[in-house]
C-alpha cells in the first residue's frame, strides 16, 4: 500500500510539473526525501520552503467526516 501511496503522489507531481512547464513556469518544487510511517499513511509534497504543494500532491489515511474536515481546516488555517 505504501508503495502505491509513493507512486500516486509522484504522478500527481510529475502532471504538476508538465503544467508549469506548459506554461513556461520553473518548477515549484524539488523531490529531496519520501517519508512514511507505518502506523499510519500520510504523504505530504513540499516546495523548497517547507510548504505543502496542495491537495493534488497530497494523500492521507484520514477519514472524510464532517468534523475531521473541519478540524483539518482549522489546523491549515493556523499554520
Amino acid at each position: 500500500a505504501i508503495d502505491k501511496c509513493v507512486d500516486e503522489v509522484l504522478r500527481l507531481l510529475r502532471q504538476k510539473s508538465r503544467e508549469e512547464e506548459k506554461s513556461n513556469k520553473e518548477p515549484s518544487y524539488q523531490i529531496v526525501a519520501i517519508g512514511f510511517s507505518t502506523f499510519v499513511t500520510n504523504l505530504v509534497a513540499v516546495d523548497m520552503f517547507g510548504d505543502p504543494v496542495g491537495e493534488e500532491a497530497t494523500l492521507s489515511y484520514a477519514c472524510n467526516r464532517e468534523d475531521v474536515v473541519k478540524e483539518c481546516q482549522t489546523l491549515r488555517d493556523n499554520l
